[in-house]
């Protein structure tokens, strides 16, 4: 029928109804009522995916905007800019859950919406990666890079679970409501404590030991990398544990799902390698490149493994688009055989071409298939 969309995968999106729910008690009692309330007064002619994607061009304008105030992620933002970031990712946060309300009450829910949120819900991990680093100030370090890696797990690890357990649960503390909250929270400690409260010392009482010194003199935002993995390693457990007892219980391999993983996994060794490895610190100069490549290929693979959900197929695990990312990555233990701007150049474009391709193609497929629009709502019968 299409590049993505074969006959089988076609009768699967036809018949295919979603699974999930929000645990949080944030959710619960604060953003479900909120958004409840909010839908009442959306114009039914605003289709849903319409409201998905003001969500990420919210985030786009703050990212940008701490970008003209700190290019190399260093400097001190304005208090107002502090405000902007927090706003922007409760306006992100609101529109994420107005949507498939939204969608609902004008009848266009439909496997292509569930698409559009994960798709752009995959390049938020980057685009507020990049925004929230210029606010807690790690600069161009091995910190942002680690704090990239970190929201982006959690992502891979749910999708992976929803694609073989056929549901999406988040726990009762989870990334999208109380994640969102603390870091908007965190946008906001400066406004009151200074523009430099996260790039100031921990400063803790030593009692004489080496290592307590140390932590002491780390900056404080340091401590935001250690909360996040504390907070990951039981989400991720989480995630693990649904998807061995569901295999178990169907009696089927545990070897398959593992595997699926693969691509996750080279993504993440591949960026470390590059980025750590590069002889010209490709990843000081030019972060933003750097992460908008790693943005771009996880989006991708993301997506796909959420499409062949929604399509029920099985997901290749060799994914293409992986391999400018370790030519790149080669290169840097190499010793840089090819000029490393030129080549972070190619691979950036290389990984926004594929995820473009995707993206747009599968989107017009998926439309054509369900007679339906994406941007607009479909009309009544």
């Amino acid at each position: 029928m299409g590049f993505y969309v074969t006959r089988d995968t076609g009768r699967s999106m036809m018949t295919y109804q979603y699974h999930g729910e929000d645990r949080s008690l944030l959710y619960k009692y604060i953003f479900n009522p909120l958004v409840a309330e909010l839908v009442t007064v959306v114009p039914e002619w605003i289709a849903p995916n319409v409201i998905t994607v003001a969500g990420l061009l919210m985030l786009i304008i703050a990212s940008t905007i701490t970008y003209l105030h700190s290019p190399h992620l260093t400097s001190n933002l304005p208090d107002s800019v502090n405000k902007l970031c927090a706003l922007s990712l409760f306006i992100y946060q609101t529109l994420d859950n107005l949507d498939g309300k939204q969608a609902r009450k004008t009848g266009n829910s439909s496997p292509l919406g569930l698409l559009m949120d994960h798709g752009v819900d995959a390049l938020a991990v980057t685009i507020s990666t990049l925004m929230l680093g210029a606010v807690f100030q790690f600069g161009a370090t091995w910190a942002l890079h680690a704090l990239w890696i970190l929201a982006m797990i959690p992502f891979a690890f749910a999708t992976w679970e929803e694609y073989y357990t056929n549901s999406l649960i988040l726990g009762i503390v989870n990334g999208p409501s109380d994640g969102l909250t603390v870091a908007m929270v965190f946008c906001l400690l400066p406004v009151f404590f200074g523009p430099e409260f996260w790039s100031a010392p921990i400063s803790i009482e030593s009692y004489g030991s080496p290592m307590l010194a140390y932590i002491s003199a780390l900056p404080r935002n340091r401590l935001i990398l250690a909360m996040l993995v504390i907070a990951v390693i039981p989400t991720i457990s989480m995630n693990i544990n649904n998807v061995v007892k569901c295999r178990t219980s169907q009696k089927k391999s545990l070897s398959v799902p593992f595997a699926t993983l693969g691509p996750f996994l080279i993504l993440v060794v591949a960026s470390v390698v590059w980025l750590v490895y590069s002889p010209s610190q490709i990843f000081v100069s030019n972060p933003r490149w750097c992460l908008y490549t790693l943005g771009f290929v996880f989006g991708n693979i993301a997506c796909k493994l959420m499409f062949a959900h929604v399509g029920n197929h099985k997901y290749r695990v060799r994914r293409y688009s992986l391999i400018p990312l370790v030519i790149a990555a080669v290169n840097s233990v190499s010793g840089a055989l090819i000029n490393e701007i030129a080549l972070t150049a190619m691979t950036l474009c290389t990984a926004i071409v594929c995820w473009l391709h995707f993206a747009v193609v599968a989107s017009w497929e998926v439309s054509r298939l369900l007679g339906i629009r994406v941007f607009l709502v479909k009309p009544s019968d």
